[in-house]
């Protein structure tokens, strides 16, 4: 526990020069987080999570990163971040392209995805 938030902040960038200086080890590369939304909660913690050495990924593109087997050294440095809203979580069922004023009014409309596309 900290005192202060700048004291949190201390701390976690402390942990970032570790990362990019020595790394982290391979078995955890590629290291990948992924936040849901853009809401206060995000914000928050994008506030805390830029204080590491990190490379923004589409959300599309976290299985592809998986798949090159990202463990090289460099890779190794950097922590992966991605921001899935939810065009990113659900799909249209029977197909069409995401309308987030229906998915808002008309939920039953859509399905979830979140475990095709990001959690794959």
């Amino acid at each position: 526990m900290y005192s202060s938030l700048e004291e949190a902040q201390r701390a976690v960038a402390m942990a970032g020069e570790a990362i990019r200086t020595k790394g982290l080890p391979p078995a955890l590369c590629p290291f990948t987080a992924v936040f849901t939304g853009m809401g206060n909660v995000t914000k928050g913690a994008l506030d805390i999570f830029k204080l590491l050495p990190h490379e923004m990924i589409e959300p599309g593109n976290l299985s592809k990163l998986a798949e090159t087997g990202h463990a090289s050294i460099e890779d190794c440095q950097k922590l992966f971040l991605s921001i899935a809203t939810s065009e990113h979580m659900v799909r249209r069922k029977g197909g069409g392209p995401f309308d987030k004023a229906q998915y808002y009014s008309e939920p039953d409309l859509y399905e979830s995805v979140f475990q095709d596309t990001i959690l794959a």
